[in-house]
């Protein structure tokens, strides 16, 4: 089992009332998606944060379907659910992130928030290097998981025919190249990859974990094309 949370900022397991909370729990389940059983691990403190525990086979496809909803291109049977819940959310006065362990993925968006505090996105191309540990999903468009060589969740997603080739390097160091999303969440702050769509890539050469960490890091992470900063290229471009 694998760890999906809604963070509810506004609220606390003692004040969130138990109505919303099935509410929120019957569209995450739908959203979610798969035939394996999910199940509610935990409202943690903080926030209210309704921590669901979901198949290992389900993860991946739960995963695309949030992503995809929150940009208007998931199927109808997730856009509902997922709408469902941004009007409850909305109803209750509280604001919203998807989390995938401790990654955020998605900030979900509320009528309170302001224009000029609206997470600005841009997409240009990039590179990674890291570690393939996931490829999955049933769909035209395949989920990958990669771990940097600083231990962190770089999500992606790619065609079958590619999928089917990373496929036989799963768990081997790989440089992959394709369009990065990337997000500032607020104003100055710094810029975060929050996908790539890979079209690309080659293995990088078999070493041990230490050889393969230490090259890693003296070839760098995340590469960027060579010009202006990713700030005010971003800046610059961003519709």
């Amino acid at each position: 089992m694998k760890h999906l949370t809604l963070k509810l900022h506004g609220t606390d397991p003692d004040t969130l009332p138990l109505a919303s909370l099935s509410k929120y729990l019957g569209c995450l389940d739908k959203l979610y998606g798969g035939k394996e059983i999910k199940s509610l691990a935990d409202v943690e403190q903080g926030c209210a944060c309704l921590k669901i525990a979901v198949d290992d086979a389900d993860y991946d496809e739960a995963l695309q379907h949030i992503r995809e909803a929150s940009e208007g291109k998931a199927a109808k049977k997730y856009m509902d659910p997922y709408n469902q819940l941004l009007g409850q959310i909305e109803k209750d006065g509280y604001e919203g992130e998807f989390y995938a362990g401790k990654v955020r993925i998605v900030r979900l968006p509320t009528k309170k928030r302001s224009p000029r505090s609206e997470a600005l996105t841009q997409r240009m191309a990039c590179s990674v290097k890291g570690r393939l540990y996931s490829v999955g999903g049933k769909d035209d468009t395949i989920p990958i998981r990669i771990e940097d060589m600083e231990g962190k969740v770089v999500m992606g997603e790619t065609n079958q025919t590619l999928a089917t080739a990373l496929g036989k390097d799963l768990f081997k160091h790989i440089h992959a190249h394709g369009e990065g999303e990337w997000e500032q969440s607020e104003a100055g702050g710094s810029w975060q990859l929050r996908r790539i769509v890979i079209s690309s890539y080659e293995v990088i050469e078999n070493l041990d974990p230490k050889s393969a960490f230490n090259k890693l890091r003296a070839l760098g992470g995340i590469k960027l094309p060579r010009g202006k900063g990713v700030h005010s290229d971003i800046l610059d471009n961003r519709s």
